[in-house]
Order: structure tokens, then C-alpha cells, then sequence
């Protein structure tokens, strides 16, 4: 898996992003039984190839941890599949929207919301990833990301994914000349997928 992504801040805080990647990957048929009844062909090695546009605008206060701010990503990438030569490229369209929100100086609130749609056929493989290009999530996410989903259960054109989570920092201390902190975190997470747009 070969990925790169150039990325220019246009003023501050708005940024553009070209990007590229080329995958290949052998699709098991013991991860899913939807593989060997429905796509068979999809089965063994794969290759894809893509490439992408990204715009987004970030005030974010601290990208590590923040506490205040925007993000928004606008992306859309063109994905050709080695073995479906005769199909037509597969477009990507994702809209990511983030927010953060300082409640008082040891509780914040994260939202985030993302809205993808395919338009063609992709390679099995790529359907359980979510996101722009430049952080994409496979499966099971983290901090500030989609948690509890394999990476091949929900398949499908269109998705929607919301979550919400309450921070409360409870230490931050330097300790042996490193910053520590000590963070607790409660978070809800919930999604949809839908086969065709005019479907949602």
C-alpha cells in the first residue's frame, strides 16, 4: 500500500490537498461469508489505483488535543480496479464535519459527523474505509473516530456515521520531562448505510 498526500494552506486556516495511492491487496474468503456468495470475483489478489482533491478548513485551537473549533473536509477521489478493467472508474465524495466545544476549563465536547457517497463499483477491500484520503479510518477508529465497527460489516454506497463524546481532563502534570495527562472519556457512536442516494 503505496499513499501520499500534498498538502498547501491556500490562507490561514483553509487548505487544499492532491493526493494519490496505489494498493494491492489478497481478499480472503474466510474473513466473510458476503465475499463467496455475492462477489466472487472479488476473491484473491486485488489492485486499485486513485487518485483525490481535498479542501477543508480547520480552526481547531490545538490540533492534538483541542478544545474549540471547526473542521470541515470536502474530498473526492477517482479509484480504477486492476481486475474490473472493463468497469468505469468508481468516484468517492466524503463530507466530514468535526466540532469542538470548551465547557469549562476540564470538559469538552466532541461531535463529529461524516457523510459518504460512492458512485460506481469499488474493490471489496476498500468499502470498510472511512474518511478523506489524508486520515482515513479502517475499522475500528480511536480518539475522535468511529469506534466498534469491523472493517467488512457495513458495505454499502452511501453511509452516514455520527458520534458525540464528553472529555474530562482530570491530571496533567510533567513527570520525568514528560507532559502527561490523564484524560477520561464517554462517547456515543452511531451510523447508517443505504444502497442508493435517492434510498436515504
Amino acid at each position: 500500500n503505496i499513499a501520499f498526500q500534498l498538502r498547501r494552506e491556500t490562507i490561514p486556516e483553509y487548505w487544499v490537498a492532491l493526493g494519490g495511492a496505489w494498493r494491492e491487496t489478497d481478499v480472503d474468503a474466510s474473513l466473510t461469508s458476503f465475499l463467496r456468495t455475492n462477489e466472487p470475483g472479488q476473491l484473491g489478489e486485488t489492485e486499485a489505483r486513485s487518485i483525490s482533491i481535498s479542501t477543508g478548513v480547520d480552526t481547531r485551537n490545538d490540533p492534538a488535543n483541542p478544545t474549540e473549533g471547526v473542521v470541515h473536509i470536502w474530498s473526492i477521489e477517482r479509484t480504477t480496479c486492476g481486475k474490473c478493467a472493463r468497469q468505469p472508474p468508481a468516484y468517492r465524495w466524503t463530507f466530514q464535519d468535526r466540532r469542538y466545544y470548551d465547557v469549562t476549563s476540564r470538559v469538552s465536547v466532541m461531535a463529529r459527523n461524516l457523510f459518504e457517497v460512492v458512485d460506481g463499483e469499488l474493490p471489496i477491500d476498500l468499502y470498510g474505509e472511512l474518511g478523506d484520503p489524508g486520515r482515513r479510518v479502517r475499522g475500528v477508529g480511536g480518539d475522535g473516530s468511529v469506534r466498534g465497527l469491523s472493517k467488512s460489516r457495513y458495505m454499502d454506497d452511501v453511509r452516514f456515521v455520527t458520534g458525540a463524546e464528553v472529555h474530562y481532563l482530570a491530571d496533567s502534570r510533567f513527570w520525568m520531562k514528560q507532559f502527561l495527562e490523564l484524560r477520561f472519556a464517554v462517547f456515543a457512536d452511531a451510523g447508517r448505510v443505504w444502497h442508493r442516494l435517492s434510498d436515504v
